[in-house]
């Protein structure tokens, strides 16, 4: 039932997954078309698609978002590890609006720890062990699928430890990390509808190597989150629909940053994000909605006021062939609200009256038309994507550790708006096939921190003392900028 793919989404599975599986998602991707990597250590790598980072596409866990802090800063690990990644997919296009909307250079849908939806009828066991020499990491990875009446139930247990990162200069000092994830969940089958229920809970432990400016000798980091989630599955027969999904889920997060040596943390981010989600799919349709609460505390030397967000989303994606064309179209509204706490404000760079209550209404569309002839494949798609500041992009004022910066946030940020299009062309032969993409991506109001100066100068505006063992830290502010981002792409 899934509908057209683009020429430039792809996915990765089975085999292919084993021969690149490398320490991270972004590790293992990294060969792949369009994609590149954003690291602060070997325990922070994250993919940049087309040279956006951050939260300007998603990385989703069988279909929803992660529930961490990865997206807001470099320094801020992605909550999951490579073992137990059954297949990676990048979608791109009309479809990739049924998964966000800030989604201008695509999706990462990473399918993991999935429950068979058909009843197993004896146990199967999983080990995978894993050694590298260059960081001196070991892995070690154990799951078992066990058939009981008409329930499937699934057990994982794994770990990653490295050393430091190894570099052709040579060691890389405070770049250790230690990760451990659990799980466990159980699906009952019964005529044509299911039920699964888990709990999954990962610690991660990592270290980032030190910098002139800020923390010399390093900042070590520490992570913890436990999800909960339950999904009701039914075939249906309904305006032309097959499949209702219901899927709850219940995220507890934490993040901690320590200056090397000391105890007490610096940093604390936490948060939880309780969402549920509804959708009907059908053959060459698809809608549904999404409700979500967040409610994000901060604490240590990290001043972003406490905030609760509240949104609400409709989505859709109709596909329908018109001779020898295939079109698709695809919409996604959303209405999001943001709760600041405007009480125990510790504010230095904007007043405390411009911490207000803020609304966006967002709206994102993509219409893309396919063609298939002899040899050939054509894809042409236009997409606009409307992006709403995050708490820490309207209201931080304060250092971060691990980025040895002193954030500044914008309160008045507005939408950031970005217009798209993208075209590929596909020629396949018996000998292989060839590919070329091209896409061209404008924002009048594109959000990016800038560093308000440069060098040490006593007195400095752009300086802000008495941050960071050697003093000071240079202040980044956040600014809506004018961007355009194109490229080209050719895969043979």
């Amino acid at each position: 039932l899934e509908p057209t793919a683009s020429l430039s989404s792809y996915s990765m599975s089975g085999k292919k997954i084993q021969e690149n599986m490398n320490g991270s998602i972004a590790l293992t991707l990294q060969n792949e078309l369009s994609v590149d990597i954003q690291s602060m250590g070997q325990g922070t790598t994250r993919p940049i698609l087309r040279g956006y980072s951050g939260d300007r596409f998603l990385i989703t866990e069988n279909g929803f978002e992660m529930g961490d802090l990865s997206q807001t800063s470099a320094d801020h690990a992605l909550s999951m590890d490579i073992g137990g990644v059954e297949e990676i997919e990048m979608i791109r296009g009309p479809r990739a609006l049924l998964y966000g909307s800030n989604t201008i250079s695509g999706v990462i849908n990473i399918a993991k720890n999935s429950i068979p939806e058909t009843q197993y009828d004896h146990r199967h066991t999983y080990i995978i062990s894993g050694y590298n020499s260059g960081n001196k990491g070991l892995f070690n990875n154990f799951s078992i699928v066990a058939p009981k009446n008409k329930n499937n139930f699934r057990f994982s247990l794994q770990n990653r430890r490295t050393g430091n990162q190894m570099t052709p200069k040579g060691e890389l000092k405070n770049t250790q990390m230690n990760n451990t994830e659990s799980f466990f969940g159980i699906t009952r089958l019964d005529d044509g509808k299911s039920g699964t229920v888990s709990v999954e809970h990962i610690e991660m432990n990592y270290g980032i190597p030190g910098s002139p400016e800020g923390h010399i000798e390093g900042v070590d980091l520490k992570m913890n989150k436990t999800t909960q989630k339950f999904n009701y599955h039914k075939d249906i027969s309904f305006l032309g629909f097959q499949i209702f999904d219901m899927d709850q889920r219940f995220t507890d997060y934490e993040h901690t940053e320590f200056e090397k040596g000391i105890i007490n943390p610096s940093v604390i981010m936490n948060q939880d994000i309780f969402s549920i989600q509804s959708k009907f799919t059908g053959i060459n349709r698809s809608v549904g909605s999404l409700f979500q609460y967040r409610s994000f505390q901060a604490g240590g030397f990290y001043w972003t006021p406490d905030a609760k967000e509240l949104s609400l989303a409709f989505f859709g994606l109709f596909e329908k062939d018109l001779r020898d064309l295939t079109l698709q179209i695809s919409s996604r509204l959303e209405y999001l609200i943001v709760i600041p706490k405007t009480t125990s404000l510790y504010l230095s760079n904007f007043n405390p009256n411009e911490i207000v209550n803020r609304n966006f209404p967002i709206f994102s569309t993509a219409i893309a038309i396919l063609k298939n002839w002899e040899n050939w494949k054509l894809s042409f798609g236009l997409m606009f994507t409307e992006r709403s500041p995050s708490i820490e992009v309207l209201y931080s004022d304060g250092p971060h550790l691990g980025t040895y910066a002193y954030e500044i946030g914008d309160p008045k940020l507005g939408l950031e708006k970005t217009m798209g299009v993208e075209t590929s062309l596909e020629h396949n032969t018996s000998k292989g096939k060839v590919r070329f993409t091209s896409f061209f991506n404008k924002s009048p109001n594109y959000h990016i921190s800038t560093k308000m100066g440069d060098g040490y100068e006593p007195g400095a505006d752009w300086i802000e003392w008495g941050s960071g063992s050697s003093g000071w830290l240079y202040k980044y502010q956040m600014k809506g900028l004018r961007a355009q981002i194109y490229g080209f792409e050719s895969d043979l």
